[in-house]
């Protein structure tokens, strides 16, 4: 088998693999893109292939460097061989070897790379409701500006206010925000950000409107305020649209209770979004960021089958803040123990420790350490509007 970066002649055949397993007519690859292509060759054919993408998440206390793979895609005449996951293995340790302690990528099935480690870390609440629905939320001296590429500064001070806190959140650079403005045909989305009688941008909606026969939906790619009156005014802005669509559609974070805020409450479904995958223990653990207050240690046993490096028992000694990880040696007992699926579930604080703990996925030797993993973990529930 043969890993390696795309070449200049290989790319006809990503594109046709990309179109054929996603049922699409892929843009053509572009110079800068190429350098993150890989692919795994059997006896000269190509099998597999998948992209990379460099990525920057937030943590709620810091940012930490991670990874995604995005177009993972098997040759139709070379499938259940076992190439995608050797594909995977190979990057995953190429990863490693450049640092990175996390990946996260979106599955065509979730069983399928559980099998090899990544676990869901994070759900949408999907609100689906008429325009008129929203017509009780009243106007406020401000207004809407339409938005786009020359506002994305504007965008981003927003996005970062509102998402502070959370784990998961993408940083966007203005290539990134480029990408979030722009639809698959290449057309802008249509961008709106609202300011405040002192013309402080506050809250802002990225959205395309969706035809399906006689039907017309606005479906919100983003949907972000700093605050609760500029929240409101997202809300007054889809009643605006009553004559316009029939529908509106948008996603907030799981722990988001926008039913609150409805004389009726919206239909509303949960969705799964993101897998996260633990690379390497001790790098995401002292890449993480931690309150400043926080001080202590708890030494967690990990389970992995998949990345070996990642079996055994880790310390995490955290002082004001500042974590330091390291392997123990293999006798040392551990005060929680658990599978690296798991400890990425508490790590993005999707699940609780205690509450792993009560359903019986973390195994508790030391009540102390569980104690102090709460605190450790604690905070928003995670959120990522991006997708890839």
């Amino acid at each position: 088998m043969d890993y390696r970066v795309l070449s200049e002649a290989d790319l006809k055949r990503w594109q046709a693999l990309e179109d054929y397993a996603f049922l699409n007519t892929a843009s053509p690859v572009t110079p800068e893109q190429r350098p993150r292509l890989r692919g795994l060759w059997v006896a000269g054919e190509q099998v597999a292939q998948l992209e990379i993408l460099p990525l920057t998440l937030e943590t709620g206390h810091a940012q930490i460097a991670a990874c995604g793979f995005a177009s993972v895609a098997t040759a139709p005449e070379a499938r259940r061989l076992g190439y995608a996951e050797e594909l995977l293995r190979h990057a995953c340790a190429e990863m490693r070897e450049r640092g990175m302690g996390l990946n996260i990528l979106y599955p065509f099935k979730r069983s399928f790379y559980g099998r090899f480690g990544w676990a869901t870390f994070m759900e949408r609440r999907v609100y689906q409701a008429p325009p008129a629905s929203f017509r009780s939320f009243r106007a406020l001296p401000g207004g809407f500006r339409a938005a786009s590429y020359a506002q994305i500064a504007d965008f981003a001070t927003i996005y970062r206010g509102a998402l502070r806190g959370r784990f998961g959140p993408t940083v966007r650079d203005e290539s990134w925000w480029r990408r979030v403005l722009t639809a698959r045909d290449g057309r802008p989305h249509h961008g709106f950000i609202w300011y405040d009688p002192h013309g402080q941008p506050r809250s802002f909606l990225i959205y395309q409107i969706i035809v399906e026969g006689a039907n017309r939906r606005l479906e919100c790619q983003d949907i972000v305020a700093l605050d609760p009156q500029a929240r409101s005014q997202l809300f007054r802005f889809f009643a605006n649209h009553q004559d316009h669509v029939g529908m509106v559609r948008f996603k907030a974070p799981a722990d988001a209770p926008v039913n609150l805020l409805m004389p009726d409450p919206l239909e509303c479904t949960v969705e799964p979004h993101f897998m996260l995958r633990i690379l390497d223990v001790p790098t995401a653990l002292n890449g993480y960021g931690f309150p400043r207050d926080l001080s202590g240690h708890v030494r967690i046993g990990v389970h992995d089958d998949w990345i070996s490096s990642n079996q055994g028992v880790f310390e995490l000694e955290i002082a004001h803040g500042h974590a330091h990880a390291r392997r123990m040696p293999d006798d040392t007992p551990a005060d929680i123990s658990c599978d690296v699926r798991v400890l990425a579930q508490i790590y993005s604080r999707y699940m609780r420790p205690r509450t792993a703990a009560a359903f019986g996925v973390l195994n508790v030797s030391n009540r102390t350490g569980l104690a102090f993993a709460e605190r450790a973990f604690a905070g928003l529930a995670p959120f990522n509007a991006d997708y890839f």
